[in-house]
């Protein structure tokens, strides 16, 4: 983690009331807007697309004109620099069209317990704030998955630690999604991210040392329990890999040979979406690292929540 001065303080703290007033008052304008439109009232709200809790996201695009917010809280425990975190994710999602999404990631608050001599120290952060945007190039069709390109750029940079995969500057996203027999979908998604030694402070480096980060996902999910739940219980495996270029310790804290050296992470994560109403999933998942330089063990609950009036007609 980087050293803050209070100036760096006041402006984060900026920053994140900027973002929460611009999301509160975006969802009030819409509210306002939607309250003139009659027609939508009569009609019941369209179904949210999570893209949580896996890292898969899924190249099928929320319903367009609609406001959808994904947001939820992760425990993780045993990280490489990191003893424990527990971090709070916000992603809002706009389709402006079928084709064309916006978005906004950001970590409003994390609390890290990280290792200091022989002991231990906990402090609260912040983590970056991104914006993105995601485009559908070729519509699935038949057996054709849906294919999309997708952009992430950082817009301020938090304290935060960040897990497994790291801190990236900018990423370029691959985005497949598609249907497999037996009821099966799945979600794949290949990152090309850029890092830089100068921002982790466990790399000396008196200039910033550029490399690509490499990042595959797989996510397979299939309704459980249909008849009990009428549907609206959904399983989901997915493995994850990360290449991490800037590798210094292990999950447990203890010097890789000749580090900083070119490490992988991989995890398998097991989650249970669950849809209480067409535009509210709740989801819970655990994720297990498989090797020494991945965080050991993640829990996470969040919800994904779609605004039931369109911005625009």
């Amino acid at each position: 983690m980087r050293d803050e001065t209070n100036g760096g303080t006041r402006v984060r703290r900026r920053w994140q009331l900027a973002g929460v007033l611009a999301v509160a008052g975006l969802a009030l304008w819409a509210q306002c807007v939607s309250a003139q439109c009659n027609g939508d009232a009569l009609q019941p709200p369209p179904a949210a697309n999570p893209a949580r809790p896996t890292l898969s996201v899924p190249a099928q695009l929320p319903p367009t004109g609609y406001l959808q917010f994904e947001q939820g809280f992760n425990r993780a425990a045993t990280s490489p620099g990191t003893l424990a975190q527990s971090a709070i994710n916000q992603t809002t999602k706009l389709a402006l069209t079928s084709r064309l999404l916006v978005e906004f990631l950001s970590q409003p608050y994390t609390f890290n317990t990280v290792p200091v001599g022989a002991g231990q120290q906990s402090t609260g952060n912040v983590g970056d704030l991104d914006a993105g945007v995601q485009a559908v190039v070729l519509a699935s069709k038949g057996a054709r998955p849906t294919l999309d390109v997708g952009y992430v750029g950082r817009v301020h940079t938090g304290t935060a630690a960040n897990l497994d995969i790291g801190e990236f500057a900018q990423s370029v996203v691959l985005y497949f999604s598609g249907d497999l027999p037996h009821g099966v979908h799945y979600d794949s998604d290949y990152q090309f991210n850029q890092q830089q030694s100068a921002e982790n402070s466990a790399v000396p480096t008196t200039h910033a040392v550029s490399r690509a980060q490499y990042v595959q996902t797989l996510a397979l999910s299939r309704p459980v329990l249909a008849k009990a739940t009428g549907g609206r219980l959904t399983g989901y495996v997915e493995l994850q890999h990360a290449t991490q270029p800037f590798a210094t310790v292990s999950a447990h804290n203890r010097p890789l040979p000749g580090a900083p050296v070119r490490a992988n992470a991989v995890d398998l994560l097991v989650a249970t979406p669950f849809a209480l109403r067409p535009n509210l999933v709740l989801d819970a998942a655990v994720t297990r690292g498989l090797t020494s330089s991945s965080t050991q063990w993640q829990g996470t609950v969040g919800a994904t929540y779609l605004l039931p009036r369109r911005l625009w007609r």
